[in-house]
């Protein structure tokens, strides 16, 4: 009984390894992770450090501003490159905080990686936090063509879409639709009726 007593504690022994070895290989890789990670106190002192010669409030936006930008973003736009394409022609996110660097010798490039994933990951965590608002874009063309010797002649281009730029757009429901197609219709009619009292 002894000797399986014994043997038995060695296999736990055994077993429990792993598992420490386990759950220490995890800690020491959350560590990293979050060494990598800084807080929004540390990413402002580093930006006004480097950045704050224009972005100043006045010739372009600060700290704050900035991330008051990139929260409104979130509810336009899916993703950070998408935002940075519209928003300042950039061909993505990474391209233009490479030229941001280009244009701040003085920032170290640990303190560029550092800015870099604090504003990326700031977006991502806003987005998460703020779902996607749809936007309604609605476009009417009307063309007019007005001659003495034949009736007015109206055409009408209507273009209804939603959702967020760079998303792929969805038609409106068929209810709106046909809403809008009224008021179209409408245009339409006052439009022939001007153009016929002129032509009187």
């Amino acid at each position: 009984m002894r000797n399986m007593a014994i043997s038995g504690r060695y296999i736990t022994n055994a077993m429990l390894i792993p598992s420490m070895l386990v759950v220490l290989l995890l800690g020491m890789l959350f560590s990293i992770l979050n060494a990598t990670a800084i807080s929004e106190q540390e990413a402002e002192k580093i930006f006004n450090k480097h950045c704050s010669i224009c972005h100043n409030g006045v010739t372009a936006v600060d700290f704050n501003k900035l991330l008051e930008k990139l929260r409104d973003w979130t509810s336009k736009y899916s993703d950070i490159d998408t935002a940075v394409k519209q928003e300042y022609g950039a061909e993505n996110y990474d391209a233009l905080m490479k030229e941001m660097k280009r244009m701040t010798p003085t920032i170290s490039d640990e303190e560029f990686k550092k800015l870099y994933d604090f504003f990326k990951n700031y977006f991502e965590k806003m987005r998460q936090a703020k779902p996607l608002q749809p936007t309604a874009t609605i476009t009417l063309t009307v063309v007019q063509t007005v001659t003495k010797t034949s009736p007015v002649y109206a055409h009408a281009t209507l273009t209804i879409k939603e959702g967020a730029p760079g998303e792929t757009v969805k038609l409106i429901s068929t209810a709106s639709l046909v809403s809008v197609a009224i008021i179209a219709i409408a245009i339409i009619l006052l439009v022939y009726r001007i153009k016929t009292l002129r032509v009187r």
